[in-house]
């Protein structure tokens, strides 16, 4: 609170004492018709005005620099009240009071939100585990049936399990650390799972793969890095051509990093929407004429390297196709804390 704000919020009252002391000063002279005692009284009141408001002023000033200080330096700034005094003033203790209200009203209706969710999550969690069986079950049937009619169906039975996973793995997003893991491992079998899932793709589409020096120690959770890789070579077997495909898997030695670039020689990202393809729900225009584009590949490929200490990023060059790094930790200390402290406990 400046003092010129304060003063601007107290003008009426300011106003009104000026008048008084004007007035009575008048009335002074007037009676005594002493010009001293007439200045000696203006004075006096003049004075007492400027020491009244003086009182009144510091202390909010003072309180409402320290109530500044503290939220810029909370975190969560929904703890303010929580974490901070009442001031000495009235209305900055009903101020205060009201705020504290205010903010365990909040944390209920956040609480109260947050269970709802946890409900959610856990019910598509346990509708998902449901669900692979009759997947699985699917599967097995066309494989032992083998014809035109079923593989063209189990084409499309793995491809409903591919989808049901992500929506495993998009239901956890928010909660890896309760199934995160870290432990030294290698590119290669990080790489390989993915690669293994998406073998149908790769024949039936002749895509010519390109895999080179996997063999590299990382600290990552091997679980989630490679479905972190699975989304990413999707999304590039999604945009290959149909004639001379090919997609480039490459692991390299950086500095206290390893990074794995995937390179495929699609038909490439416009450059206005490369800052945009790792939003939520983005297709872009290669994904309006893809049908089966939702937007969501490249979303978790981004939130779940994040979450797990990860960096992923991409370029790309219309007509000649895209390539996506993603970077990988070779020692616990480069892992965020959450990361670091789930390897610590194990």
């Amino acid at each position: 609170m400046t003092l010129t704000a304060f003063l601007k919020d107290r003008r009426i009252p300011i106003a009104v004492l000026l008048c008084a002391t004007v007035a009575s000063c008048a009335a002074a002279a007037v009676i005594s018709r002493n010009a001293a005692l007439t200045t000696l009284i203006g004075a006096t009141m003049i004075a007492g005005i400027a020491v009244a408001l003086a009182i009144e002023y510091l202390p909010r000033r003072a309180y409402y620099r320290e109530l500044i200080g503290t939220v810029e330096a909370l975190e969560r700034k929904n703890y303010m009240a929580e974490v901070t005094a009442a001031p000495g003033f009235e209305e900055g203790r009903f101020t205060h009071d009201l705020l504290r209200t205010a903010n365990k009203a909040m944390l209920e209706e956040i609480a109260l939100y947050r269970e709802r969710e946890t409900e959610y999550r856990e019910y598509v969690e346990l509708w998902i585990h449901e669900i692979k069986a009759p997947i699985a079950s699917a599967i097995l049937i066309a494989k032992n049936y083998p014809s035109d009619a079923t593989d063209k169906m189990l084409a499309e039975v793995e491809r409903i399990g591919d989808l049901v996973e992500q929506t495993l793995y998009y239901a956890r997003s928010n909660s890896v650390a309760q199934d995160f893991l870290v432990r030294e491992t290698s590119l290669e079998a990080v790489v390989n799972p993915a690669l293994r899932r998406n073998a149908r793709a790769f024949i039936e589409r002749r895509i010519h793969l390109e895999v080179e020096d996997l063999d590299v120690p990382v600290f990552t959770d091997t679980k989630w890095a490679s479905f972190v890789v699975q989304q990413v070579l999707a999304n590039a077997i999604a945009y290959t051509p149909t004639e001379h495909a090919s997609i480039r898997i490459r692991g390299s030695r950086a500095d206290q990093s390893v990074v794995l670039t995937i390179e495929d020689n699609g038909c490439g990202i416009l450059a206005s929407e490369l800052p945009r393809v790792f939003d939520r729900g983005f297709t872009g225009s290669n994904g309006r004429r893809n049908v089966a584009a939702t937007g969501l590949g490249l979303y978790l490929v981004r939130k779940l390297a994040d979450r797990i200490g990860l960096g992923a990023s991409i370029s790309s060059v219309v007509g000649e196709g895209a390539t996506v790094t993603i970077v990988f930790p070779v020692m616990a200390q480069a892992l965020p804390a959450a990361s670091a402290a789930s390897l610590t406990e194990s």
